[in-house]
């Protein structure tokens, strides 16, 4: 069918009425009418169903059926052609039924005429297209929030319905397709605790008006947990009183469960970290051994740990094993591997092998080892070897070092196959290198022991070098916790802090300081130090602070030039310290591959000779601290660059990037590459130069972005307009931290780039949708009315005690419609009804309605107006002169007619599927008869309207008219202003 043509289906039981509708089609001439006639009930449905028409005339009666029944059939159907009811009778409840069940409109067939029949076919045309537009908008915007994986809900304060969107429905694992839960099933989804929290925020929200973010945990139906995430908003009415709140819904499981990851994996080191802590501070091997198997099985949660002990014929027996209650034990069992003599399985261990089976039953498991394995009720296990190095001597007096097999640290899972993680296999082969380092020294200790109850048994007269040997021992262990000691430090100030009190106490020393070369200004500053709580050596302390030492200047810089230890007697004539009770002093040089880390300065209220044996016991802490320090500095790169890592491969799914300071790539992921639209990640670091230039399309948003992370040394859900590399514009979100080194300097930002370009244009499409239906609103119902809907009003109707109402009627106008065409003959309406509305709001007064040619229009109503009935008469004067301007302009000839009238009455909203304010009560009636019973041309009112313009206006008295339903009436017409001014043209 070409594109002018309508398609009309007829569903009517009567020939004779199906002729006379046809006729009156017939002359329509454009656009053209293609009109199909179904005189049964069961025709007509199946017709509809088609929905190849654009527009369905439906009779009330089909035989033993009735319409409305057609009609409730198609409109659950979901049929998409609009209905338009046709009646035989004037039944206003049947109307209104129809309109209710979802009729776009009804006709009665005795007032059916050309004009009538096509303006309402094209009104349900149009409308339909509207309502599809709509339907199709809110599918987007659903689809929007399905790709995002964000609901919204709103709750009703009132009745406390709850409304969720389809993706709520998806998330709390529901079909959209269902009834909409109550408010009490809503809440029953959430886990007991979210659900305590969801009612106290609730509260909160209407307690302090204010918006708000939540984080809740759900149970599915279907059993899965869920983590949900929440913003929340008051809704308040036009008198800033709640009346419900609204609420978006982000399921941010995935995240959620890579965070427990996360905190999972930190568990492990901090129990890894404890059981090391606990493992050298102990030299007992029993009680070291013991801890560790327990320890494995607990950050493990496997079903037995144990350690495997190799005997001199490379047999074995479990020398510690820790194990779960359902398992049988195989602690002190002399175990032999079957296929061990057959390969090079040692040969591989001392190589740093180690074997990972997540299931016994695989085809490449040797068919004996998995045998042995089965037998023990294994069915996975993790096996490391513990590394022991053993120092020899040949004859030529040069040590050599041996890695030997000392035994294995296993763990063996037994309910279930069990896939191994990375993390674990690398926590276990730090924990077996720490037991090998703990098992030297306890074999150390064990043997030193031996050995010193062998000398004491041997000579009871070597007693004096028991005692240097008692001090040797005492020292050690000095050594030995001084090194416990800085390996629980977190970097090198802190272990100067430890050092400086500890050697203080240990030598009985008054004061001592740690001084620092200043790598910029090549001066010694002092910077940590130890002093017992007396008020002058803080005196002391805050002088050492305010000084520095070049090089060769003073005893620091003598130190740091010579690189050597050097003892000062008395100091009074070179140090600031002079004017304190400390008189003796000693340094000694912290040296790294020749190079001065810092001196240890210590002082002594007493004068005391050179003791060369304290200045040898501080100098090998020196040493000893020198090379913690190495291996401090080693371990902190190792663990910032294992952070690095492990912070991309867990946000791999975004881009990832690091920057310099001055707005340079350091490196970026292929994420972060595709999303600028670099096809490498190499392309988008060269391409590069400046990040505050290239990338952010504000000027000052890269500084922006700086002091956002000064102010807290990290920024989250940064958002930003960027270019791509084709120079087309994105929204991204960063999420950012700053990494600084050991002494505070900043080093450079890291952190992830999200695209949220589909969630603004999605949020933006929401607000203009919003704005859209706002608007829509107003041009149906005056603005108190909308707003008082929008706020969840149900029912609205008002008293009015003091109304104007103004009926007009366009007089000639049937006679002016068959002579033009149907395009002309809005148009020409359009005109004068425009300027009719243009009056209206010049005078402050309520357009109601429309209805054909008639026009409808109410003072003091809604707006408080105390002159509103000579404002409703100043405007009828004036909508006279306006239609006789337009009607020279025209050329044509029409009159006005019109009616008023002023009382009480009641006004309120009718309707469900279309909105209709509307007034009711004797006053529209009255001024409704005012204008039908008068003269074409002239306005006629009520006496109530004389006495009170009588005074401000010139009437005419036209006597006694019959009005129906209230008999004869005094009536008068309103000719013109007392002053007699001209009425001014519109």
């Amino acid at each position: 069918m070409p594109k002018d043509t309508i398609n009309i289906l007829l569903i009517e039981d009567d020939e004779d009425d199906f002729i006379l509708i046809d006729d009156i089609l017939s002359e329509i001439e454009s656009p053209k009418i293609s009109l199909n006639w179904e005189n049964t009930y069961e025709g007509g449905l199946a017709a509809i169903q088609t929905e190849e028409y654009d527009v369905c005339l439906l009779d009330y009666r089909l035989g033993e059926k009735d319409g409305i029944e057609l009609l409730k059939t198609a409109i659950e159907g979901n049929f998409q052609t609009p209905i338009i009811l046709i009646t035989g009778q004037g039944d206003r409840e049947l109307d209104l039924l129809a309109m209710k069940i979802g009729a776009v409109d009804y006709l009665n067939k005795l007032e059916i005429q050309e004009h009538t029949l096509e303006r309402v076919i094209r009104y349900a045309i149009e409308r339909n297209k509207n309502l599809i537009a709509l339907k199709k908008s809110q599918e987007k915007l659903q689809e929007a929030q399905k790709i995002a994986n964000l609901g919204n809900w709103e709750l009703d304060l009132k009745t406390q319905k709850i409304t969720l969107s389809d993706e709520v429905f998806r998330i709390f694992g529901l079909s959209p397709t269902q009834q909409q839960p109550t408010y009490a099933e809503f809440l029953q989804m959430f886990l007991p605790e979210s659900r305590k929290l969801w009612e106290k925020n609730m509260a909160l929200i209407l307690e302090k008006t204010q918006k708000y973010e939540f984080e809740y945990e759900i149970m599915r139906p279907d059993g899965t947990l869920r983590y949900l995430y929440t913003k929340t908003s008051l809704i308040t009415n036009s008198n800033l009183e709640p009346i419900g709140i609204f609420g978006t819904i982000l399921d941010m499981t995935e995240r959620q469960k890579t965070e427990l990851e996360l905190k999972k994996i930190r568990k492990q080191e901090h129990l890894l970290s404890l059981l090391i802590d606990k493992i050298n501070q102990s030299l007992n091997l029993e009680e070291i051994l013991e801890t560790t198997v327990k320890s494995v099985r607990e950050f493990l949660q496997c079903d037995r740990a144990l350690i495997y002990r190799f005997l001199p014929d490379f047999s074995g027996f479990v020398e510690k094993e820790s194990l779960a209650s359902d398992c049988s034990s195989l602690l002190g069992m002399t175990i032999v591997d079957p296929c061990f003599p057959n390969s090079n399985i040692l040969e591989r261990y001392k190589q740093g092998h180690f074997s990972v089976i997540s299931n016994v039953n695989r085809p490449e498991i040797q068919e004996c080892y998995a045998e042995m394995l089965i037998k023990f009720q294994v069915k996975a296990n993790l096996v490391l070897p513990i590394l022991i190095t053993n120092e020899t001597e040949k004859k030529n007096h040069t040590d050599n070092s041996e890695v030997h097999v000392w035994g294995l640290l296993i763990a063996h899972h037994c309910r279930e196959n069990r896939q191994w993680k990375i993390s674990e296999t690398k926590l276990l082969r730090r924990l077996a290198a720490q037991i090998a380092i703990a098992i030297q020294k306890a074999q150390f200790y064990q043997s030193l022991e031996s050995l010193n109850q062998k000398l004491t048994d041997k000579n009871l007269f070597l007693q004096k070098e028991i005692t240097e040997r008692k001090r040797a021992e005492a020292e050690i262990k000095f050594l030995l916790e001084t090194t416990q000691s800085i390996n629980n430090t977190d970097n090198f100030h802190s272990a100067l802090t430890i050092i400086l009190q500890s050697c203080c106490k240990l030598i009985d020393w008054d004061f001592s300081e740690a001084w620092i070369p200043n790598q910029d200004t090549n001066l010694l500053e002092c910077s940590q130090g130890w002093h017992p709580e007396k008020p002058d050596f803080f005196e002391c302390r805050d002088r050492s602070l305010k000084l520095a030492f070049s090089n060769n200047n003073g005893l620091p810089g003598r130190i740091f030039a010579s690189q050597k230890s050097e003892w000062v007697e008395h100091f009074s004539t070179e140090s600031i310290l002079a004017a304190t009770d400390l008189k003796t002093a000693f340094g000694v040089p912290i040296i790294v591959e020749n190079k001065v880390l810092a001196i240890l300065v210590f002082f002594n209220k007493k004068v005391l000779s050179k003791q060369p044996h304290i200045m040898q016991l501080i100098e090998a802490v020196a040493t000893q601290l020198g090379s913690l320090v190495q291996r401090k500095q080693a371990e902190e790169s190792l663990k910032i660059a294992e952070q690095r890592y492990q912070e991309i491969v867990e946000n791999a799914v975004d881009g990832i990037f690091q920057t310099t300071p001055s707005g340079r790539f350091i490196s970026a992921n292929m994420a972060l590459a595709r999303i600028y639209g670099y096809s490498l990640p190499e392309e988008l670091i060269k391409d590069t130069q400046d990040i505050s230039r290239q990338l952010y399309c504000e000027a000052n948003r890269r500084q922006e972005f700086i002091s956002a992370i000064e102010t807290d040394n990290a920024v989250y859900n940064f958002e930003s307009l960027v270019y791509r590399k084709d120079g087309n514009t994105m929204w991204i979100s960063e999420n950012a931290r700053a990494v600084n080194d050991s002494q505070g300097r900043l080093l450079y930002y890291e952190g992830t780039v999200s695209d949220i370009t589909e969630r603004k244009i999605a949020q933006e499409a929401l607000k203009l949708q919003k704005q859209q239906m706002q608007e829509l609103l107003l041009n149906i119902l005056p603005d108190k009315i909308a707003q008082r809907l929008q706020a969840g009003a149900r029912a609205i109707a008002d008293s009015f005690d003091d109304v104007s109402v103004l009926f007009s009627d366009l007089v000639g106008f049937t006679e002016f419609s068959s002579n033009v065409s149907a395009i002309e003959l809005v148009d020409f309406l359009n005109l004068i009804f425009s300027e009719f509305d243009q009056l209206a709001q010049k005078y402050r007064l309520e357009k109601i309605k429309t209805i054909g040619d008639a026009y409808m229009v109410v003072g003091g109503l809604l707006i408080k107006q105390e002159d509103h009935l000579q404002a409703i008469a100043n405007m009828a004067l004036e909508m006279q002169a306006c239609l006789d301007r337009i009607c020279i302009q025209q050329q044509t000839s029409l009159a006005l007619r019109i009616g008023i009238h002023v009382g009480p009455v009641v006004a309120g909203v009718i309707g469900k599927t279309k909105f209709i304010y509307d007034l009711w009560g004797d006053t529209v009636n009255i001024a409704s008869r005012m204008e039908s019973s008068g003269i074409d041309g002239e306005i006629q009112v009520t006496s109530f309207i004389y006495q009170r313009l009588k005074e401000k206006f010139v009437f005419e008295e036209r006597g006694e008219v019959s009005i129906k339903g209230k008999g004869n009436m005094t009536t008068y017409l309103l000719k013109e202003k007392v002053d007699s001014d001209v009425i001014s043209s519109c």
